[in-house]
């Protein structure tokens, strides 16, 4: 199997996807520790690549890690992707260092190596709206991949890493190249987004992670994923008093709601808008 089948990224859907959840997503205050109860929440959303049988969601995790949860991921086979997305709008030179946790079962029938999470950062390497790519780091090229425990994976200027994009065959999946090296190269790259995700060619498994971290200008943000816990049931008189539970009607839909499925609107709208202005035929190279 060729393995560059094990981490699809479709570059232009993923850029306008991010583009407008940075319409409606919370700023990203540096310096926090954050805890996630829902996906989507908190900026986090199924990535945009998730195919129909790939899924995340946050659960009860196999061992206790950060928390006693995690996300989970889950592919149903070989040709599905699964993972967790956010914007992330700055310069690349800004992206110090970063880490992440995985779990993995070793149940996919394969290499364990392929069901550990990886991370990865969709840029444009070129600055402004020039060169597409996605920057992955994999745990399996930078430390030893072992089935039933929680593993933390660091990115700083040694990790091995790779981009999607061919340019010339520098830095790609077959000549990996230092985090260093790919910000010397690519001085003017802007980041988009981040995606923790397991990619196709893994059988049907489902791996976990948990505490995103990444530091950018001198500041950390830690995403923990844990449950919401549930609120006890209102009581009145010793009679359970049941919220309402129907949304659809705009007369009860919460002003908030409704908000902010107006800033969705808009941002989709934007985003058709930017897309049939911008698009022009590629030209294919010889």
């Amino acid at each position: 199997m060729n393995h560059s089948s094990r981490n699809r990224v479709s570059g232009v859907g993923l850029a306008v996807a991010l583009a407008i959840i940075a319409l409606v997503a919370p700023t990203i205050a540096l310096g926090a520790t954050i805890t996630v109860d829902s996906i989507p929440g908190d900026g986090w959303v199924n990535s945009p690549d998730n195919t129909g049988g790939g899924s995340a969601e946050i659960v009860e995790s196999p061992s206790a890690g950060l928390g006693d949860d995690s996300v989970a991921l889950t592919v149903a086979a070989d040709s599905d992707f699964a993972g967790i997305s956010r914007p992330i709008l700055a310069p690349l030179s800004d992206l110090e260092s970063g880490s992440w946790m995985t779990f993995v079962t070793g149940e996919s029938g394969g290499d364990v190596q392929y069901e550990a999470a990886s991370l990865r950062f969709a840029m444009y390497r070129l600055g402004g709206t020039d060169g597409f790519t996605t920057l992955v780091v994999d745990r399996g090229r930078n430390a030893t991949v072992s089935a039933g425990n929680w593993e933390t994976t660091d990115l700083a200027d040694g990790t091995t890493v790779w981009q999607t994009t061919d340019d010339g065959g520098f830095c790609i999946m077959a000549t990996p190249c230092l985090f260093s090296e790919f910000k010397t190269n690519y001085p003017d790259a802007v980041l988009l987004g981040l995606t923790v995700a397991m990619g196709t060619g893994v059988g049907a498994v489902t791996s976990y992670v948990d505490g995103i971290e990444f530091t950018a200008d001198g500041a950390s943000d830690t995403w923990d994923f844990e449950l919401a816990a549930a609120p006890p049931p209102a009581s009145t008189g010793g009679e359970v008093t049941v919220p309402p539970t129907d949304l659809a009607s705009p007369g009860t839909q919460p002003p908030s709601i409704r908000a902010q499925e107006a800033l969705v609107v808009l941002g989709v709208l934007l985003a058709v808008v930017i897309v049939a202005t911008s698009w022009r035929p590629s030209r294919r190279r010889g």
